[in-house]
């Protein structure tokens, strides 16, 4: 199985390597919007107190993606060890299928508890706005028992790439919001851009996870190797 959590080398690291801002062309506001400062006649007062209003709500912003990226952390934890113990109970494509032997039914019980474990905490608290809540963990289904290695790998790896994105959000949010000093128009702007600012961070793939791919040289694990020899 895919080690989902494989590093890659990403332009991002190379770039702040060197003192550059991948993101400076990102970060600049659309074309048809404006600051919310600019086009009044206002006193330096003002003006600076509506930069400050601005800031204020951008670092609000701000915190309620970690608090979101926050929520990913202890269930792909549960999601990985899940996977760890799948692999352990997954007799590859092409071998005969036999029952689950007793003896390991306590493996298939941890599974079993982990998924319960899962199933409540599957929706976020409910901080941040509507577009930074679908990035959250809003999925119909988990990891389980009734379901395959690949489909397991799968559903954690989609996951991974969900806690990917939120991070991404959060760092472009930053680095919009310290370049316009508002973040009038950054919604658009990461809707337009998420993909490649995706891959400035995380490499071609644009996340860390890498997804199933089936090999079927791939050896059979301990315990089903030991139960199939009897």
């Amino acid at each position: 199985m895919a080690d989902l959590n494989l590093p890659q080398i990403n332009v991002y690291d190379i770039a702040q390597k060197y003192g550059a801002d991948p993101f400076a062309e990102f970060t600049k506001m659309p074309a048809n919007v404006q600051k919310p400062w600019e086009g009044k006649e206002l006193s330096p007062k003002n003006k600076q107190n509506m930069i400050e209003y601005e800031l204020k709500r951008g670092n609000k912003r701000l915190e309620d993606l970690s608090q979101i990226i926050s929520e990913y952390n202890e269930p792909l934890n549960d999601m990985y060890r899940f996977l760890e113990l799948n692999k352990e109970l997954t007799v590859p494509s092409g071998w005969t299928s036999k029952p689950i032997p007793n003896w390991i039914n306590q493996t298939r019980q941890e599974m079993d508890s982990i998924k319960s474990k899962l199933a409540p905490r599957m929706r976020p608290s409910g901080s941040g706005t509507t577009s930074d809540r679908d990035i959250a963990l809003y999925l119909s289904s988990t990891v389980g028992l009734d379901k395959s290695e690949e489909a397991n790998t799968n559903i954690v790896a989609g996951v991974q790439k969900r806690a990917d994105k939120a991070v991404a959000k959060q760092e472009f949010f930053n680095r919009y919001l310290s370049a316009n000093k508002t973040l009038s128009g950054a919604d658009a702007a990461w809707a337009k851009n998420q993909d490649a600012i995706m891959r400035i961070m995380y490499g071609p793939k644009g996340t860390k996870a890498t997804f199933f791919q089936e090999t079927q040289e791939a050896p059979l694990p301990p315990l089903i190797q030991k139960y199939l020899n009897k």
